[in-house]
């Protein structure tokens, strides 16, 4: 797939973390259509709603209502979600999630500081198909 046509939702209640995203991925592919979302179940209903199935859903792990897991979950009971890389992302390594997510079926954890260059290289590798279940 062309990196101009991807599409991606981010799913982050820290508007900081919208405003990274869309910065990184205007930078990384201007043509690239994006989606936000403040909450997990808002996202899940609109993505269900309107037949929705981005190529990356970047989810935050801690999340007030449905948290990333629940999130990961919920995704793969929905027959048009259930291929779409999830990507969970959190500030601080979480260990003892890190087996459930992978059993789950997370495409990737992203463990860094969320900001412009850690998603910008975490982008750069989704978008290049080369980040399969690095854990950082």
């Amino acid at each position: 797939m062309n990196l101009l046509t991807k599409s991606c939702l981010l799913i982050s209640g820290d508007p900081r973390d919208h405003v990274v995203f869309i910065d990184v991925l205007s930078d990384l592919a201007p043509n690239a259509d994006f989606m936000l979302a403040d909450n997990a179940i808002d996202a899940l209903v609109f993505l269900e709603q309107y037949s929705l199935a981005p190529d990356y859903i970047f989810v935050e792990l801690d999340m007030i209502g449905i948290n990333g897991v629940e999130f990961l979950r919920e995704s793969k009971k929905v027959s048009s979600l259930r291929n779409v890389p999830v990507i969970i992302h959190s500030p601080e390594p979480v260990p003892e999630k890190i087996g459930l997510l992978q059993e789950m079926g997370a495409f990737a954890i992203f463990f860094r500081p969320y900001n412009y260059w850690s998603v910008h290289n975490v982008l750069s590798l989704c978008f290049q198909d080369r980040y399969r279940m690095c854990l950082n």
